[in-house]
């Protein structure tokens, strides 16, 4: 390399940056493919487990509020009432008084 002319070094040195920018090229498009198939996965796989969880977990949320209403509840009438609730929660249904607060009264 020593007898290279100036001419051959600068043709080297161009060389080897576009050998560098090729790999650095060929890189990112390998990265960005696997970033796009990550992302394939959580918008086709994951997300909908998630919604699901979330929906399962709201659920429980509401058993709960509903059970603590019951041990809350004075009345017999007003244990029947949420008992049913309860039930129907457990089967899948709703409830229509997730709003009410709960009371000691």
């Amino acid at each position: 390399m020593k007898n290279w002319t100036i001419k051959k070094r600068i043709v080297a040195g161009f060389a080897i940056v576009l050998a560098l920018v090729a790999v650095l090229t060929v890189t990112s498009y390998l990265l960005l493919n696997q970033a796009g198939a990550a992302a394939h996965f959580m918008t086709i796989d994951a997300m909908p487990g998630l919604e699901a969880m979330s929906q399962i977990d709201n659920e429980i949320a509401d058993i709960q509020i509903d059970v603590m209403r019951d041990l809350l509840a004075k009345a017999p009438a007003e244990h029947k009432k949420l008992r049913d609730d309860i039930a129907g929660n457990l089967r899948g249904g709703t409830a229509a008084h997730h709003n009410q607060p709960i009371t000691a009264g």
